[in-house]
């Protein structure tokens, strides 16, 4: 389903474009996910759009999900969607929600809502804004997150989506998301995004599983104890689009690292 007019990349309804996930973290994780990379958690406040939620999650019969967070949760005693709306479409299972829940997610068995805590680990549905999903290079299209965590949090995200962390194979691609990076003006010029290379043994990768062919690596760049890399807006030394090195799964550092996704449109079920 799509929008008149747009070119709908992700799947689409109305005034708003979609991503089903295919695994994720607990409810509040999952919320985060969404709202950094420019939606929330998916709101169904009426009968029209819960009909093409379902429909789209039959479609996705064959994954191995059966359930996937929603954007409706209990404030101060009353069901209400991440939108504000109170709860007026009523999909509730029999006997759900107990006087325990708190959150709540969508099942492929009917699209009946079920109530959960906020703890279950589940998939997600992120609801975006119309315009938000445009950003295309060939085959492939791309989520920039200017918030995100450690390099492995980050790729681990990337593949719940359905892609991974950006595999950068050739100049004009670096030349497309270096020009990405920086007309985003309102992110801090020093941000880090994470990208999909990697150390293994003693050479880098990409995620994609292609060698390192060109190099764009800054000043005094990789560092031999690092595993991990990323990509600069404004390096210290005033380079734009060149990368650095890190670790992986180190989960305090001195900033947490913005990350760039990167969706096969060719092998992706939107």
């Amino acid at each position: 389903m799509e929008f008149p007019g747009a070119e709908c990349l992700a799947t689409c309804f109305k005034n708003s474009s979609y991503i089903f996930s295919k695994s994720g973290r607990d409810w509040s994780n999952n919320r985060i996910v969404c709202i950094v990379q420019g939606g929330n958690l998916v709101s169904i406040e009426t009968e029209e759009k819960w009909q093409f939620i379902n429909y789209e999650i039959r479609k996705r019969g064959t994954w191995n999900t059966s359930t996937w967070h929603i954007g409706l949760r209990k404030i101060d005693g009353v069901w209400t969607w991440e939108s504000g709306g109170q709860l007026n479409v009523s999909k509730w299972q029999y006997l759900e929600p107990d006087s325990h829940d708190s959150y709540a997610e969508i099942s492929e068995n009917g699209g009946v809502f079920n109530g959960i805590s906020k703890c279950d680990d589940k998939a997600y549905i992120c609801e975006m804004p119309g315009e938000w999903q445009n950003v295309t290079f060939q085959n492939s299209w791309y989520i920039f997150s200017a918030y995100g965590r450690y390099w492995l949090w980050n790729r681990v995200t990337c593949q719940n989506q359905g892609g991974d962390l950006v595999s950068i194979e050739t100049e004009e691609e670096w030349s497309f998301i270096n020009d990405e990076i920086q007309r985003r003006n309102n992110i801090h010029s020093d941000i880090k995004w994470s990208i999909g290379l990697t150390k293994g043994a003693a050479n880098w990768t990409w995620v994609s599983g292609r060698p390192l062919t060109i190099c764009k690596w800054g000043q005094g760049e990789p560092s031999a104890e690092h595993e991990a890399a990323f990509m600069y807006k404004l390096s210290s030394n005033g380079e734009r689009g060149v990368f650095g090195s890190g670790v992986s799964n180190v989960t305090i550092w001195e900033k947490w690292h913005a990350y760039i996704c990167e969706i096969s449109m060719a092998h992706h079920e939107f």
